[in-house]
């Protein structure tokens, strides 16, 4: 089912970059858009490791394709970075079998890129530190700040912000500025990092249980499967999408969306499950 869901997502974000403002699949934001294909390539990543119908593969890397090719003309940092550490685990991974599939992706990007100027040149601009990237720089002196005040319990969820800035001060916080980041807390209210805003919020405590138990479940992922990662794609192409979405976090919160947290937190039970299925069904030499 979510197979099918990230081909219509796919077919409909190239639809949406062609006659709409943007790709947003059905979210205010883009970057919840591209999360949302990076989590849902997951199963079709997996379905791609069993024994499936020549029809059935085709539509999986459809699928795939379709959503790669959304997050390329979408032309954000965080997903279009976490899309090339994702490839690149699947190269590690797959033993180079699937190369020249990771050869065409990259093909069509340079072809997209190549033929959309839009799109050509809102990659020209990456590197460039613009007034969003200073903003997410000061968030973290700003997120320090009210850390040190609330250090245990957090400040809560969705709380004001904007009453933290009277006693800020910081040697990267120009005076000029004050009144431009007040206004970008009022207006958003976030700190566009999930672990920063754990912190902020939620406080230290619950962040390191919450944070303490993700490290708890890769430890026991990795003791209960203890052969190459070629034996196991499946289980490795889930921590790849994780670190994928690992990447986007430290550029919008993610897990604050309700469709982006039930997903994460379903690849994170699916994670345990899978080296228990491979040791009781395991494959035939």
């Amino acid at each position: 089912m979510s197979s099918l869901c990230i081909l219509c997502f796919g077919v409909f974000g190239v639809y949406e970059y062609n006659f709409s403002e943007g790709i947003f699949l059905f979210s205010e934001n883009p970057l919840p858009a591209g999360a949302s294909l990076i989590l849902l390539s997951a199963s079709p990543m997996i379905l791609l490791t069993r024994e499936r119908s020549p029809i059935l593969r085709i539509i999986l890397i459809l699928g795939l394709m379709s959503a790669g090719i959304s997050i390329i003309l979408l032309a954000k940092k965080g997903p279009v970075l976490s899309l090339v550490v994702v490839v690149l685990f699947w190269v590690y991974f797959i033993n180079r079998r699937y190369f020249k599939f990771v050869v065409v992706i990259a093909l069509l990007a340079g072809c997209l890129l190549y033929f959309s100027e839009s799109t050509l040149s809102k990659y020209r601009s990456f590197f460039k530190l613009d007034k969003s990237s200073n903003v997410r720089v000061e968030h973290y002196f700003f997120g320090f700040h009210v850390i040190k005040k609330k250090p245990v319990w957090g400040i809560g969820s969705k709380a004001d912000l904007n009453r933290y800035l009277k006693d800020y001060d910081s040697k990267s916080f120009q005076k000029r500025t004050r009144g431009s980041y007040a206004s970008n807390l009022l207006r958003f209210n976030t700190f566009e990092n999930i672990v920063l805003a754990f912190l902020v919020e939620l406080g230290g405590l619950f962040s390191i249980v919450y944070f303490g138990g993700i490290i708890y479940i890769f430890t026991v992922f990795f003791k209960k499967f203890r052969a190459p990662p070629q034996k196991n794609l499946a289980g490795m192409f889930v921590i790849s999408i994780i670190i994928g979405f690992a990447i986007i976090s430290c550029t919008f919160d993610t897990l604050k969306f309700p469709n982006l947290n039930w997903l994460f937190h379903s690849l994170l039970g699916l994670m345990m499950n899978l080296p228990q299925s491979s040791i009781e069904n395991p494959k035939p030499d």
